[in-house]
C-alpha cells in the first residue's frame, strides 16, 4: 500500500527500523517493489544491504531483480548482482538462465547467448518466448536470417510457439536491412495464418516503407490499421511524419501533427524535430523557427537535435550570425555540442572568409574530444587558401594526411593553385604526388597551373611535370 501511494521514502525508512532489520521479508518486498517502479539503483542497494545482513534472498526475488535489470538495459549492474546471487548458493532455474541469455543479447554477445541457450535445452529446460524473441531479434538486426530460421524451427520443436512479438522483431530486422518486400510478404502471411498484428507491428512496417519512400503503400497500411480499430501511437505518427517530410510533403506532415492533438496523442520533441528538419530541407528556416516557438509554447524542450537542425538550416541560408546565436543558446542550456553542431558552422565561416572564427570552433571541437569530419578539414584547407594563408592551409592539409583522411579532389586543386601562385613549386609537386597517390587524375586546371608557373626559365621542369600529369612516357 505504501508503494502504491508513492510513499517509497517512508517504506525505505521503515526498513531501517531495528525490528525490521531482522526480517528478510521486508527487504524482499522492498526489492520487488523498487523493481516494479523501475527504481533499479534502489533495488540493487536494498539487495546488497540484505546480503550484508546475512540474508539469502529467495529465487523469486533474485529473478525479479535480474529481469528488471535486463528490461532497463542495466547489464553493468546485472552481472554484479548475478555474482552475489551465486555466492548465496542460489540454484538457478530456467527463468534465471533466460535472463542471462537476454543479458548476453543486450551486450551483443550472440555467440555466448546461443551457447547458453543450447546448454539450457540440452538440460531439458525450455526458455520462455521472451528469451527466444530477444535472441531472434538480435540475429534479425544483424541480417543473420539463416540463424533466425533455425531458432524459429527450434522453438516450435520445443513447444514454445512464436507470438506476434517474435514476428515483429523479424519484420524489424528485414526492414532495417532493406528487405521491405520480404517484410510485406511475411506480414501478409501472418495475417493469413490468423495472427493479429498490433500497433507495434504496423509501425515497424510503416517505418520500413517510409524509409524507402513508398508513401502510397504506407498510406494504405495506415488506413488498414485504422479500419482494424488500432489507434496509432506517438511512434506511428513520427515515422509517417518523417516519411512525408523527407518527400517534401510538409502539408501532410503538419496535418498529421494536428491530428495527433485531435486524437489526444501528445507529440513529443522528436515529432517537432522531424517537422523542423523537413522545413529546413526546403529552405523554410523562418517557418522552422516559428514551429520551434510553438513547440516551446506546448511545454516541450529543445534537445541537441533541435539545435543542430536549426544551426544547419541557418547555415544553409548563409546566415551564420543566426546559426551562432543558436549555438550559443545550446551552450547556455548546458547541452554538449556534437560534431553535427560544429560542421555546418565551420563550413559557412570558411565560405565567408572568417578563418579565425572557424579555427576557434575547430580548436574548441578538439578540446571537447570531438573528431572533426574529413569535410571540415577540406573546408579549412580551401578557406585558408582563399585567404592566401598558405602556411595554415598546409598545416591543415598535413593534419588530414596524418589522420589518414582523404582530401576531396577540389582540395588538392585549390591547394596546388595557391602554392603555385606563391611560387612554392616543390610543395605543389609534393601535393600533386599525394593527389595521384589518392587516385585522382589532375585535370586541365592543375596542368595549366604548373605550366604557367614553370614556363620561362624552367622549361625542363615544366616538361617533366607535364609528362607526369598526362602520363606520357619519357624518351
Amino acid at each position: 500500500m505504501i508503494f502504491r501511494a508513492k510513499g517509497w521514502k517512508a517504506a525505505t525508512a521503515l526498513s531501517k527500523q531495528p525490528e525490521c532489520c531482522s526480517n528478510s521479508v521486508i527487504f524482499e518486498v522492498l526489492v520487488k517493489s523498487y523493481c516494479r517502479i523501475k527504481m533499479v539503483s534502489e533495488a540493487v542497494d536494498t539487495f546488497n544491504e540484505m546480503r550484508g545482513l546475512g540474508f539469502s534472498p529467495r529465487v523469486e526475488t533474485c529473478n525479479e531483480l535480474l529481469q528488471c535489470l535486463v528490461k532497463v538495459n542495466r547489464t553493468d549492474l546485472f552481472w554484479g548482482v548475478y555474482g552475489e546471487i551465486l555466492e548465496c548458493g542460489f540454484l538457478a532455474d530456467v527463468q534465471t538462465f533466460g535472463y542471462l541469455i537476454q543479458a548476453f543479447c543486450k551486450e551483443g554477445k550472440l555467440r555466448e547467448a546461443r551457447e547458453l541457450l543450447d546448454e539450457v535445452l540440452e538440460n531439458g529446460w525450455v526458455p520462455d518466448v521472451f528469451t527466444f524473441n530477444e535472441i531472434i531479434g538480435q540475429f534479425s538486426r544483424q541480417a543473420r536470417f539463416r540463424r533466425v530460421s533455425e531458432l524459429l524451427h527450434l522453438m516450435i520443436a520445443k513447444g514454445c510457439m512464436p507470438d506476434i512479438r517474435t514476428y515483429t522483431v523479424i519484420l524489424d530486422g528485414l526492414c532495417k536491412n532493406g528487405r521491405v518486400e520480404q517484410g510485406l510478404w511475411l506480414f501478409d502471411d501472418l495475417k493469413e495464418r490468423g495472427y493479429d498484428p498490433d500497433v507495434v507491428t504496423y509501425t515497424v512496417l510503416l517505418d520500413g516503407l517510409c524509409k524507402i519512400g513508398k508513401m502510397d503503400a504506407a498510406g494504405e497500411l495506415w488506413f488498414e490499421m485504422h479500419r482494424k480499430g488500432l489507434s496509432p501511437n506517438k511512434f506511428s505518427y513520427n515515422v509517417l511524419i518523417d516519411g512525408h517530410c523527407k518527400q517534401g510533403n510538409m502539408k501532410q506532415g503538419q496535418r498529421l501533427l494536428a491530428e495527433m492533438y485531435d486524437r489526444g496523442c501528445e507529440p513529443g520533441t522528436v515529432t517537432y524535430n522531424t517537422l523542423i528538419a523537413g522545413l529546413c530541407l526546403q529552405n523554410k528556416i523562418y517557418e522552422a523557427n516559428d514551429l520551434r516557438e510553438k513547440m516551446l509554447e506546448k511545454g516541450l524542450n529543445e534537445d541537441l537535435i533541435t539545435y543542430n537542425t536549426l544551426i544547419q538550416g541557418w547555415c544553409k541560408q548563409g546566415n551564420v550570425l543566426e546559426a551562432l546565436t543558436i549555438y550559443n543558446e545550446l551552450l547556455e542550456k548546458g547541452l554538449d555540442p556534437s560534431v553535427s553542431s560544429y560542421t555546418p558552422l565551420i563550413s559557412q565561416l570558411c565560405k565567408e572568409g572568417k578563418m579565425q572564427d572557424a579555427m576557434t570552433l575547430f580548436n574548441e571541437m578538439l578540446k571537447r574530444h570531438l573528431i572533426p569530419l574529413s569535410c571540415t578539414h577540406d573546408d579549412l584547407v580551401i578557406g585558408h587558401c582563399q585567404q592566401a594563408d598558405i602556411v595554415e592551409a598546409m598545416l591543415m592539409f598535413n593534419r588530414m594526411l596524418q589522420s589518414r583522411l582523404k582530401p576531396m579532389e577540389d582540395t588538392f586543386r585549390v591547394l596546388i593553385q595557391a602554392l603555385c601562385g606563391e611560387g612554392r613549386v616543390d610543395d605543389a609537386l609534393s601535393v600533386l604526388d599525394e593527389m595521384i597517390e589518392k587516385g585522382y587524375k589532375p585535370g586541365v586546371l592543375v596542368c595549366n597551373c604548373f605550366v604557367n608557373t614553370l614556363c620561362g626559365e624552367k622549361m625542363n621542369e615544366t616538361k617533366i611535370c607535364f609528362e607526369r600529369v598526362i602520363e606520357i612516357p619519357r624518351r
